[in-house]
Order: structure tokens, then C-alpha cells, then sequence
């Protein structure tokens, strides 16, 4: 009927099988269709089983996972596939751990629909196991098709291709050893579930019998007392004895550091023999080793490194499985985390950019071994932009890769990622980047990394019950919460009552910090015209204005414009002379600069003058950055000489305060153009000038003694560092002796 058919859609074919009660019919046609073929045909099956009552799909995953076995075994044989055989076997692999799940599941079949009486359920379960026991048997015995009908085997081509590849028998028995474990893994969870009470009467009696019976099959096997000792045992090795190799791997407890060395000298033997089991024993053994013994922190260290070099050996896959494991196991009392660096850990992944998968991985689960919650917290900081790297080996959908580790649980109500979060988002309340945030949480949920649930409870609620906020991070916090409750993503379980509360909570704190605001905007409006321009810089902040150099000159400008025309125009200025006087007066901008230096504070001085020679020079007419600095020191000395004429009109100690800030002002000057010499000479030239002035002032003598110190070290070669605070020192000399004078 091939061809004469029109093509049918998969869904279309598998619902015409079912309806026909041909599913029998299908699993029998796995044997001899193409291998490609029979993986589409099964990836259709695996989605519509859930589909069949729970006996018909019982029956058929029976049949199919049978023919997938006998298929593996026949594939070193027959020619299945033009290529990618390799490829397609292990796509067999893959859908025959799908089929075993709704076997073992009974919500994922009709069968969950009917009501579930407990008779039934544990008869159910009692023929499960049965119909398991023997699967598995029938499985594992078989030793390949070895009849004429099999092995003359004719596939179907249906007249498009001839098939030609074929698989190597190694690849058969790694293929058909991972089937076998899945079998037994499968049975033993199923043996684990039987319950151990019968009824006799009314009151439940425990069946002991049956209970020793089930331990023996599926418990862990007694290991009997050994006569050899941990040295006999490496010599039975070294001497081809190789079934003594695991035992020396169970008695880890009495290793020393000789058997670590034995282990490396005779690495290639050792990873022949080593199972999973027994790779998990090396970590094991370091943990044994760091808790029970005393030794310093680098001896545990060189202890770790060599079994991490003998484990250097196994793939990635089987690393990151050893891992896992330790870290399920030993997550509150790793004694390893001593060994881990943060700082280390942190340059590994700022600076490793072009490193390649295999290493970065091993690397960084070589980290979770030591400190699985530090990893990922790390981690967690980095993808959601509290900590910045330029170029991080990790995004979020690499990241995923690595879940198992997020998922360990810390205790009852959370896993290692959430208490990251609550760390990051609760205690450290730090700043981070929304999008990036936002991002990872979405990327976390959809992965099933975490629930919405213990998201919303151990984080977000806990967020806005705390005690303070970030803005931003509490608008973020917010967003998040509105997408979760809009998606209806959260159940029940999800604390809603509390985080009512808790958000009024905020709005009621928005609207009183809002009328602090308005009554402090009311206050700073009413004396804001009395303030000068210079100290309106000062409380910038709460009048919401920058306060740059630019801004005070212009407000100076507005002020006397205001008032030299009221002066100008008023009619109380009767005195012609006195109105001429007043018209003739010029306020520019240096005379504005000079007042400014008269009442701001060395601090203010230093900002304003370093903004206005770097950045707002050409607003003054200056022609370049140095052309600036000479203007500038020349009206600070201009400053100075007003200073020591009208000396009572300022504090004692306004000159020397000029003085020590103009000196530091040319010290950060000399330090940006790097030409010390200029500066010293500028400095030099201008404070000459004031000569005139000091000569009939206390400072005298100290000050034509300083400035013949200056002209003295320009001769000598300096460092300008010295030289600087050199002068500074002599500043402090010529006030010191300004006051003794005073006093005499």
C-alpha cells in the first residue's frame, strides 16, 4: 500500500494504529524498517501513549523496549542506515528511557481518570513487578539473533536507498550495558515501593519474611571481612589480580597517602577498572581524610590535587555525575570549602575568555567540589550584573547546564539557588542590573530551576517586609511580581495575605516620604533668593541643581544685572554724580571669579578652579587649558592682595588659606600636564607680585623667606611631590610666625 496512499501527518498515522488495536503490529515493525524510520515512529509513539488505557500502553512498552533491545544487538550485523548510524542508536537509547516512565507512572497514562481503590492499586503494582522481573530477565539473556530468519534479516527500503552502516560491536555492548541498567534501576525503584504490612484480622502485622527477602534482592550487599590488607591488596594489582581492584576502592577509610601514590603510578589501570562507584570513592576518601585527621590546609590541598589528577582522567559527563553526587551528599559539612577562593575563582572567569568548554567546565565543577553555594553565588552576582565582568565565560542559557548543582537542597523549603537570591536580594540588598535580573529569574523558572512559589515566598516577600530599599531594586522586585500574578504562574501555596501587607506597607511610606518632600521642595523654594549662588552648590542636592561652575557665575550675573539696574533707573538715587559713578561700573566675569575665591572654603576652591580650567575655560574667553591656569592663579593673587588691604573684613587667616590652595590647586595642575617646572614658574612669577602689599604686614620677613626657598629648589632636581609639600610646609611657617608676632 506504500505509494498509494497520500502522505499522512504522524499524529494522523499513530491515532489510525490505535484505532485499529494495531500497536502490536507497529513494536513487531521496528525490526525490520530503517533505522531513521523506526526513531520518528517512536518519537510519535513516546507522545501518544499517555493516550492508550493503562494495559494496552503496559503491553505495548513491554513489546516495544523488547524489539529496541533485540534491534541494538542486531545493529553490529544488519545494515540499518546510510549514516549517522552512531547517532540513531543512541536516539534508541534515549526513547527507550521515555517509554519506561509512564510504565512505572500511572498519572501519565487513561488509567488515572478511573478512581484508585487500594486493592487495585497494589494488585496493579504487585503484576508491574512480575511483568518487570521477567522483562528484565528475558532482556538480559538474550545473547543477539542468532536464528536464519534474523540474521538474513530484509528491511524496507521502499525504494528510495540501500542502507549500508553498520555499528562496531564495542558500541553494541556500551549500547546494550546502558539499556540492561535502566531495566534493573527501574525494577529496584519498583521493589523499593512494596509495602512491607499485611492484614491478618484487623490489626496490620509486619511480614518479616518478606522484608528479608527484599533486602537481600535490592539492598546493598554486607561486605564480608577481608583477609588481605590494604598492601597485599595493591600487590594482588600489580600482579594482574585485577578483581581485588574494588575492593581496595570500598576500604578508602583505611587509605593513606601510599595508595594515592599507587593510585597515579598506575593511573591507566586504575580508570580501565574504575566505575562510577568507585571514582565517587576518591572524594570520598578526601573527605574521610580532611575530617578525621588534623593536617594543615596546604596538606589537604596537595591531598585534593592528586586525586583530582587522577579523576583528571574520566570525561567531563563522569566528572560532573562524581560532583554532583559529593555535593548532594557532603552540602552542610563539605569540609573542602576552606580550599576555595573567591578571588581566584572570580579572575578565572573575568580573564578566560577564549578558554575552551572542556577546561572552563572541569574548572568551575573542580569549584563546586569545594563550595557549591559560593560558586553559585558568585555566579548568580555576575549574571545578573551585581558584580561587572567585562567579558564573563557564562550567560544565562550556558549557565543552565549547570542546574543540577542549583537544584541541591539547602533544607525543606529551598534549594541553593533560592537562598543565593535571598542572600543577594534580601541581606546585601546591592544594586543590579534590571534587565539582566529579570532575564535570569525568567530563564531559572522556565528551566524549573526554581518555583514560583519559593520565589515569590523566600525572596520577594522577603524583600518587602526588610527593612530598607533600593529604589530601583524595589521597582524591579515589583515588575516581577506583577508578570508572575498577570501569567497566574503561583499557586496557593504562595503567601498571598503577606504580601498584601506587605506592599501596603510601602505605599504608605511612598505617600509620607512624599509629603516630606513637598513641605522640604516649599522650604528650600522660600530662601532660595536669599542664598548666595556659592552656597547654593552646597545643598545642590535637595534643590535638585548641579552647581557647576558655569551655574554659579550665571546666577552672580542675574543677581547684579537685577540690582545694578534697580540702581541705575531707581528714582532714590538723586545724586547725579553718584548715578554716574554707578552707570560706569562693569561687572565681568573675572570680578565674579575673584568673589567667588574670596568666600569659598579650600575644598570649593579646588573643585570649582580644576572644573573651570578643564572643562569651562572656553566660556571665559580663555584660549586654552593652560592659558586658564595662568588666569586663574593671577585673580587668586589678585584675591590675596584684597584680602591683606581690606584685611578686617575677613578671618585672620584668609590669606594663609589662599595661599595653601592655590599651592594645591598648582600641585594637581603640575600632576595633569605633567610639566612641573611651568607651573612652579607661574606660581613663582605671580606670588612676586605681592611683595608691595606683604612688606607692610606681619608676613614680611616669612614670606620673602619662602619665596626665596622656591627660587632655591627650582636649581635643585626635585621630585614635584617635594617640592609641593615643601611649600605647603613653608606656608604653615610664614602663619606660625605671623601669630607669634601678634603676640609679641
Amino acid at each position: 500500500m506504500v505509494g498509494q496512499w497520500p502522505p499522512l501527518s504522524p499524529y494522523l498515522f499513530i491515532q489510525i494504529i490505535w484505532s485499529f488495536k494495531y500497536e502490536m503490529i507497529l513494536a513487531e515493525s521496528l525490526m525490520y524498517i530503517p533505522l531513521d524510520l523506526c526513531v520518528e515512529i517512536l518519537e510519535i509513539v513516546v507522545k501518544c501513549i499517555p493516550e492508550l488505557e493503562y494495559k494496552r500502553a503496559k503491553h505495548l512498552i513491554i513489546q516495544l523496549t523488547s524489539n529496541i533491545y533485540k534491534r541494538c544487538l542486531q545493529l553490529h550485523k544488519t545494515r540499518s542506515s546510510k549514516e549517522n548510524g552512531r547517532e540513531y542508536a543512541w536516539q534508541l537509547v534515549a526513547y527507550f528511557q521515555m517509554l519506561l516512565d509512564p510504565l512505572t507512572d500511572l498519572r501519565r497514562t487513561r488509567f488515572s481518570m478511573l478512581p484508585i481503590v487500594p486493592e487495585t492499586m497494589y494488585e496493579e503494582h504487585g503484576i508491574l513487578i512480575k511483568t518487570l522481573l521477567r522483562h528484565t530477565k528475558n532482556c538480559i539473556c538474550m545473547q543477539g539473533v542468532t536464528n536464519e530468519d534474523s540474521t538474513s534479516a530484509t528491511f524496507f527500503t521502499l525504494g528510495l536507498r540501500r542502507y549500508e552502516d553498520t555499528l562496531p560491536v564495542e558500541d553494541i555492548k556500551v549500547i546494550t550495558q546502558k539499556l540492561a541498567q535502566e531495566l534493573i534501576a527501574v525494577l529496584l525503584n519498583q521493589i523499593k515501593k512494596v509495602d512491607y504490612f499485611m492484614k491478618r484480622d484487623i490489626f496490620p502485622e509486619r511480614n518479616d519474611h518478606l522484608e528479608e527477602c527484599l533486602k537481600q534482592f535490592a539492598g546493598d550487599r554486607q561486605a564480608t571481612e577481608s583477609v588481605f590488607t590494604i598492601q597485599e591488596l595493591r600487590y594482588c594489582i600489580v600482579n594482574g589480580k585485577l578483581e581485588y581492584f574494588k575492593e581496595l576502592m570500598d576500604r578508602y577509610k583505611e587509605w593513606d597517602e601510599s595508595v594515592l601514590d599507587f593510585l597515579e603510578e598506575h593511573m591507566q589501570l586504575c580508570v580501565a577498572h574504575m566505575t562510577k562507584y568507585n571514582t565517587s570513592t576518591l572524594l570520598e576518601y578526601v573527605y574521610v581524610f580532611t575530617t578525621q585527621n588534623l593536617w594543615s590546609k596546604l596538606y589537604s590541598s596537595f591531598i585534593l590535587k592528586s586525586v583530582l589528577r587522577i579523576l583528571s582522567t574520566v570525561n567531563v559527563m563522569e566528572f560532573y555525575c562524581i560532583v554532583l553526587r559529593y555535593a548532594i551528599k557532603h552540602v552542610h559539612d563539605n569540609p573542602l570549602t576552606e580550599l576555595y577562593s573567591e578571588k581566584a575563582f572570580m579572575q578565572f572567569v573575568a580573564s578566560n575568555k577564549n578558554i575552551c568548554e572542556h577546561h572552563m567546565m572541569r574548572y568551575v565543577l573542580e569549584n563546586f567540589l569545594l563550595n557549591t553555594k559560593a560558586v553559585t553565588l558568585t555566579l548568580t552576582k555576575i549574571l545578573i550584573g551585581n558584580v561587572q565582568v567585562d567579558h564573563p565565560l557564562f550567560t544565562t542559557k550556558k549557565i543552565v547546564a549547570l542546574q543540577s548543582f542549583f537544584k541541591i537542597k539547602v533544607n525543606n523549603e529551598y534549594n541553593v539557588l533560592i537562598s543565593c537570591l535571598k542572600k543577594i536580594v534580601c541581606i546585601t540588598n546591592p544594586s543590579w542590573n534590571s534587565k539582566r535580573f529579570i532575564h535570569f529569574v525568567d530563564i531559572m523558572l522556565q528551566n524549573e530551576v526554581i518555583s514560583t512559589d519559593q520565589l515569590m515566598n523566600n525572596v520577594y516577600i522577603s524583600y518587602l517586609t526588610g527593612a530598607s530599599f533600593n529604589f530601583l531594586n524595589l521597582m524591579c522586585v515589583l515588575l516581577c511580581i506583577r508578570d508572575i500574578l498577570k501569567n497566574k504562574d503561583s499557586s496557593n501555596a504562595t503567601n498571598y495575605s503577606l504580601l498584601v501587607i506587605a506592599i501596603l506597607e510601602i505605599l504608605h511610606n511612598i505617600f509620607l516620604e512624599k509629603e516630606k518632600l513637598v513641605n522640604k521642595d516649599e522650604i528650600i523654594h522660600a530662601i532660595n533668593g536669599s542664598v548666595e549662588p556659592l552656597d547654593q552648590a552646597t545643598i545642590a542636592p535637595m534643590i535638585k541643581s548641579h552647581g557647576t561652575v558655569m551655574e554659579i557665575i550665571q546666577d552672580y550675573e542675574k543677581r547684579c544685572f537685577v540690582i545694578h539696574t534697580r540702581f541705575r533707573t531707581g528714582a532714590h538715587v538723586y545724586n547725579v554724580n553718584r548715578r554716574k559713578l554707578i552707570c560706569t561700573i562693569n561687572l565681568d566675569r573675572k570680578s565674579l571669579i575673584r568673589h567667588m575665591i574670596l568666600h569659598a572654603t579650600t575644598i570649593e576652591y579646588i573643585d570649582y578652579m580644576c572644573e573651570m580650567r578643564r572643562i569651562s575655560w572656553f566660556h571665559f574667553g580663555w584660549s586654552s587649558e593652560r592659558n586658564a591656569f595662568e588666569n586663574i592663579i593671577l585673580i587668586t593673587i589678585e584675591a590675596m592682595k584684597v584680602v591683606m588691604i581690606y584685611e578686617k573684613n575677613f578671618p585672620e587667616d584668609k590669606f594663609v588659606m589662599l595661599l595653601l590652595s592655590a599651592v594645591k590647586f598648582c600641585e594637581i595642575v603640575a600632576d595633569d600636564l605633567k610639566d612641573s617646572g611651568y607651573v612652579i614658574n607661574v606660581l613663582l612669577l605671580n606670588l612676586a607680585t605681592l611683595n608691595d602689599i606683604v612688606s607692610y604686614t606681619p608676613y614680611a620677613k616669612m614670606f620673602n623667606l619662602m619665596l626665596s626657598r622656591i627660587k632655591d629648589s627650582l636649581t635643585q632636581s626635585m621630585h614635584k611631590y617635594t617640592y609641593f609639600r615643601d611649600i605647603l610646609s613653608w606656608i604653615k611657617d610664614v602663619e606660625l610666625y605671623r601669630q607669634l608676632s601678634i603676640k609679641t
